[in-house]
């Protein structure tokens, strides 16, 4: 099992808290619940930005459930927040406080293999998240949105999004993304 990890350091270089970012799965196929890794390599949690705001509150964002040679829905419980993956890996964004408790917790996805990019704050406080969504999907859901995907199969389609600081998804919008 891969983990992302988000941490605190003092002043001194001295480490103040670490908070593990860790899913599991849960499928009627392997009768039961498992910790990623433990009867398959199916999960992998990456932390892939973080961005802090004035008033010191972090942002981080991300995908979980990567890695996976299976299609099974996956669930990234962070405190006593779960959200729960379509299918494959999604992207995850979430807020801590500065003493490193979870306030808040969301997800955005298609079916498909899903990856986390960057999180920018702006000095208006706007939360902007990149990532990349399943070249073979027609959709993805960010909260209460449906984006439409109009994609031509053979290359991941690059989002941009807005969210809240209250965790709204306020908007999405997909780009061309093209390997070189």
């Amino acid at each position: 099992s891969k983990d992302g990890y988000v941490g605190k350091l003092n002043p001194d270089g001295s480490l103040d808290w670490i908070k593990t970012i860790s899913s599991n799965l849960a499928d009627s196929q392997l009768q039961g619940s498992y910790e990623c890794g433990d009867r398959w390599n199916l999960c992998g949690d990456t932390v892939t930005d973080i961005s802090v705001n004035q008033n010191d509150e972090i942002f981080v964002t991300g995908d979980f459930c990567g890695d996976s040679s299976e299609s099974y829905q996956c669930h990234l419980t962070l405190d006593q927040r779960t959200v729960s993956t379509i299918d494959d890996s999604d992207i995850f964004v979430a807020q801590l406080s500065n003493n490193g408790q979870w306030d808040w917790l969301e997800k955005a996805g298609s079916p498909g293999e899903d990856e986390g990019g960057t999180i920018h704050i702006s000095d208006l406080g706007e939360i902007i998240i990149s990532g990349l969504i399943d070249e073979d999907e027609s959709y993805a859901i960010f909260g209460g949105l449906n984006l439409t995907l109009s994609n031509n199969n053979e290359d991941r389609m690059s989002i941009i999004s807005k969210i809240s600081s209250s965790d709204q998804w306020e908007w999405a919008k997909s780009l061309s993304y093209h390997h070189w």
